[in-house]
């Protein structure tokens, strides 16, 4: 919605498409593009081949993340944070339910791994792959850097600048590491999907680098052999207890040294409470590090420009910046015995240690002349005042009536609700249309039947179109197989009497809306399409969408407004709270630690999570593109506001 007020306000204004929304598709790629976007930073789950396959395909910009945290979930989708914790991970505030601890448990009730942080993925670390990321057509990196310590992006982004200049032998991984790391490496899913190898299941948290275990424990310090060198004021944490600054450093005789400790030394570190023999301890902060790093950034603080010197005989002096001339009212003399030379020019210039600039210095000088040093001085003043001057500019700003999207109401008839059932799992030994009149003594008008469902159980499926609409359902998140599968399939689906499809993701509302009128269908945009205002809804409108499930995040009264512009569907009860292509089924339903082995347990059994507090989250797998869904209740509306709409139940199978 507000891209499509700013591209028609500010046709050339350019923008720029956030990992947000969801792009994992060369078919969503290009329908951003059709908005009017020049960039996407495309969904983190995507390989180097995948992002290549993008890029080659559609003349958009390429950004993709290199460095930080990856979120377990697909950005965009992930509604956990906001029904648990009532803060919307959608809206930058996001609550870290994936960094909680869960157990996972089969259709028996077995428990299969217990409280354990098996959603917690371990950070991406890509340096190794920029060239190839490159080669591939990848125009931007993006470094995780919000929330973070000056350290941490200064340090980071220090080392991959390295690759990018071609410094390779210059990188330094342990100082990356020792800024913020969660229990090692990752290479997130640019070489595909790694499984248990990726999951930070110990701790959620920075784990820095590994010290060493607890010795012994006297008082409130703790004996160590160091696996890495430690000094005051560093960061560390024992493994499932206390986080802590060292304050004290005692050698092995219990002697204060306070001073840096070297790798294999034997201490006493600090002050720590509660800490069991044998504890895993961790150093999760430098301290001399960071002072480096600080210094260097007060180093480099200040904006670099170029410009050139201009000291010619009979003119006045002058510097050109950008085309324009800055100039002082003073002439060069011809020398008598001194004459000025390139290098004093660039030693007067260099003089700007207490400004916020710094210049990139060419001279161009006649010959035999000479300038008193204080009007060289002078000169450089001048520049650096009106550089300084420009750097703050007026801004514009533009008030957008709203009259300009001739956005009109939208008149009901009388008997507009309906009641829908979504199929989460498709069952062909269950009869829906009974349980649903049974379930909620209501007539059922529509089924939801997913893609990856329609290609197992097609023909079970159509013997439901004799006795209410049966819709064809794109899931939010479609990788190649099911992409191809929905492309090559879905107008003769259609044509065999489905009487609609219900839109996931923005890739595929185009292919929808080239068969609406001639099959007389209905087009239903999923709240997996975040719609939280008017503007989405209107842009969806124009797109032939017929009727939209608002993100079931906002208020009754947001509902209601967007119901001016398109009919609404509420769902009530069973709603996707999270869509991962991280496998956690197997992960952890056997114990190999290898990195690409997939024992297909999602096609033998169903599982489940719970989380701390003993409740439920099921989950879904999508067999095709191995896309795995978490499923939860969600909160009901009110009664007075959902009667005025369409109303979803859902059913896990």
């Amino acid at each position: 919605g507000l891209a499509y007020i700013i591209h028609k306000v500010f046709p050339d204004l350019p923008l720029h498409a956030s990992t947000q929304m969801s792009v994992c598709s060369l078919e969503q790629a290009i329908q951003i593009e059709k908005m009017g976007f020049d960039r996407v930073v495309l969904a983190r789950e995507l390989s180097i081949e995948e992002i290549h396959k993008i890029a080659k395909n559609t003349s958009l910009e390429i950004e993709v993340f290199v460095h930080g945290a990856l979120c377990v979930s697909v950005s965009g989708q992930c509604m956990m944070s906001a029904m648990i914790g009532e803060r919307s991970a959608n809206r930058g505030n996001c609550a870290g339910t994936c960094r909680k601890k869960y157990s996972l448990f089969n259709e028996k009730n077995k428990c299969i791994i217990s409280n354990r942080y098996i959603l917690s993925k371990k950070d991406i670390h890509g340096i190794d792959y920029i060239n190839e990321l490159i080669c591939s057509g990848v125009d931007s990196f993006k470094i995780e850097g919000r929330n973070r310590s000056k350290e941490y992006v200064y340090g980071v982004v220090s080392e991959y600048r390295k690759v990018l200049d071609g410094n390779i032998n210059k990188i330094n991984k342990k100082n990356i590491m020792q800024l913020f790391n969660r229990s090692g490496e990752s290479l997130g899913y640019l070489k595909g999907v790694r499984y248990r190898m990726d999951i930070s299941e110990n701790s959620p948290k920075n784990t820095g680098l590994y010290l060493g275990k607890v010795l012994a424990v006297k008082k409130e310090y703790i004996k160590i052999k160091l696996a890495e060198d430690v000094s005051l004021h560093d960061g560390i944490e024992v493994l499932e207890g206390a986080s802590t600054i060292v304050t004290c450093i005692r050698d092995e005789k219990f002697n204060i040294v306070n001073s840096k400790q070297c790798v294999g030394s034997i201490v006493w570190l600090g002050d720590i409470k509660n800490v069991k023999v044998g504890a895993i301890v961790y150093k999760t902060s430098d301290s001399i590090l960071n002072k480096e790093i600080d210094n260097k950034i007060c180093i480099n603080k200040r904006l670099r420009y170029d410009i050139k010197v201009i000291i010619e005989e009979n003119s006045n002096l002058t510097v050109k910046y950008m085309g324009k001339m800055i100039s002082i009212d003073y002439i060069p003399e011809k020398s008598i015995s001194s004459s000025l030379t390139k290098e004093k020019i660039i030693e007067s210039f260099k003089k700007t240690e207490d400004t916020s600039v710094e210049f990139n210095i060419s001279v161009d000088l006649d010959n035999d002349l000479f300038v008193p040093l204080s009007k060289l001085n002078e000169l450089r003043k001048k520049t650096v005042e009106y550089i300084e001057s420009k750097k703050v500019s007026k801004r514009t700003t533009k008030k957008i009536k709203e009259s300009t999207f001739n956005i009109k109401g939208l008149t009901y008839k009388d008997n507009f609700k309906q009641n829908f059932l979504y199929v989460y799992r498709y069952n062909k030994n269950k009869d829906y249309i009974n349980y649903y009149e049974d379930k909620y003594n209501q007539k059922l008008d529509g089924l939801y039947i997913n893609s990856y469902d329609f290609y197992k159980y097609e023909k079970d499926i159509l013997k439901y179109t004799k006795k209410c609409k049966v819709y064809f359902a794109i899931p939010n998140v479609t990788l190649e197989k099911e992409t191809k599968y929905i492309k090559e399939n879905l107008e003769r689906i259609i044509s065999l009497g489905v009487s609609g499809v219900l839109v996931g993701n923005i890739g595929f509302i185009d292919l929808c809306a080239s068969f609406k009128e001639k099959y007389n269908i209905e087009i239903v945009g999923d709240y997996s399409l975040n719609v939280t205002n008017r503007y989405s809804a209107y842009y969806l409108k124009e797109m032939k969408i017929d009727k939209v499930t608002p993100l079931f995040e906002i208020t009754d009264d947001e509902i209601t407004r967007i119901s001016e512009i398109l009919p609404i569907e509420f769902v009530e009860d069973l709603a996707c709270v999270m869509t991962m292509r991280h496998c956690v089924i197997s992960s952890f339903s056997m114990n190999s630690q290898d990195s690409n082995i997939c024992n297909m347990e999602c096609l033998k059994n169903n599982y489940y999570l719970l989380d701390e507090k003993d409740k439920r989250y099921d989950i879904v797998a999508d067999n095709m593109d191995c896309i795995l869904r978490i499923i939860r209740n969600k909160k009901p509306h009110k009664e007075e506001v959902k009667n005025k709409y369409s109303v979803r139940h859902s059913v896990l199978d």
